[in-house]
């Protein structure tokens, strides 16, 4: 299937103005490593307190703490 040229004019237009924006964009490195400083901060947190009493965080952190407490075998080692 042919695809038609309205369908790649709105793709262009879309994908210039995405483009426009990302360039905008101020990137600064010291954001960065605040970001990972806040990630390991939080996964101290979670990994410390959390996970030994089966206390669960929230999100996809929190999902994979509960799949990992359910599908626990020996097998697979249990933390």
């Amino acid at each position: 299937m042919k695809k038609s040229p309205k369908s790649a004019k709105f793709f262009a237009s879309h994908w210039s103005a995405f483009l426009q924006q990302f360039k905008n964009l101020h990137l600064r490195g010291d954001r960065f490593v605040m970001l990972t400083v806040a990630g390991l901060i939080n996964a101290f947190g979670v990994s410390v307190f959390l996970y030994p009493v089966n206390l669960y965080d929230s999100g996809i952190s929190g999902t994979a703490m509960l799949l990992a407490q359910i599908t626990c075998t020996e097998r697979t080692g249990c933390p």
